[in-house]
């Protein structure tokens, strides 16, 4: 396909929000970066239990020996940014309500409501890095480690 046959369409980033290690909003990732402070810090014991996984060794199987890492600070989900029924709630993995506390925030900056967009077509484009979900975490160590 050549470039004279592509067909443009506007697009406009209205609204961005976030959620980084050391940063729980636009503001703290910008003050993060201005002041060049490091997020990498000592991996809680909550989020990699040292007992079952950590070995200060190399090679070690089924251990790690790093135990520092860029971490986002887990949280409770807010119940009016992400009004879900509290019965259900404990089916949900943290990862994906925090994706979705995100992209209602980035909804919010642009001056919008997420429940009641005025246009239907309207994409929210998020980014999410492998292991930002507890649960995803703890299945995919425990797989790699039984495959050793």
């Amino acid at each position: 396909m050549s470039d004279s046959s592509l067909q443009f369409e506007p697009l406009a980033v209205v609204g961005m929000a976030c959620r980084f290690p050391g940063a729980d909003n636009l503001d703290e990732f910008w003050s993060l970066l201005r002041d060049g402070r490091c997020a990498l810090r000592e991996l809680p014991a909550d989020r990699l239990n040292p007992a079952d996984h950590y070995s200060p060794e190399k090679g070690v199987i089924g251990r790690t020996y790093c135990n520092v890492a860029g971490t986002v600070t887990l949280r409770p989900i807010d119940p009016s940014i992400c009004p879900l029924d509290p019965k259900l709630s404990f089916r949900y993995d943290i990862g994906h309500l925090t994706l979705c506390e995100v992209a209602a925030a980035a909804c919010r900056h642009a001056g919008y409501d997420p429940f009641s967009l005025p246009i239907r077509n309207t994409g929210v484009y998020l980014g999410n890095s492998s292991g930002g979900s507890d649960l995803e975490s703890r299945l995919a160590f425990h797989s790699y480690a039984r495959e050793l």
